[in-house]
């Protein structure tokens, strides 16, 4: 009987909430490039004992790759085209890899 009611009040609750929500999706299109580097930047991360670990050690290799290929644009959360995969080397017990490519890209200035 108190489920009942309970869903009665919330509903209309989650309704309205979902109604006056601000709209988000537009501070991400807000975002223009100035200039994106000609070529993609892809390598290899150094292993790690846990993913998040291998991840930003792939992300670290990146931007020393970029900075050397990429016209110096070093920030990987301006890139492009980002992908990001890790694996495990040696079976259940090895280390995680990731392989990281994206292209580099400068952000407007305001």
């Amino acid at each position: 009987m108190w489920r009942r009611i309970a869903l009665l009040f919330l509903f209309p609750v989650v309704l309205l909430g979902i109604a006056r929500a601000p709209d988000l999706s537009a501070l991400t299109s807000q975002e223009v490039y100035l200039s994106c580097s000609s070529e993609r930047v892809a390598t290899f991360g150094w292993t790690h004992k846990t993913r998040p670990q291998a991840e930003i050690a792939a992300i670290l290799r990146w931007k020393e790759e970029s900075a050397r290929n990429g016209n110096g644009i070093t920030e990987w959360h301006h890139a492009r085209k980002r992908h990001l995969s890790c694996r495990r080397i040696g079976g259940k017990t090895g280390q995680f890899q990731c392989r990281i490519a994206a292209t580099p890209c400068k952000p407007a200035k305001a």
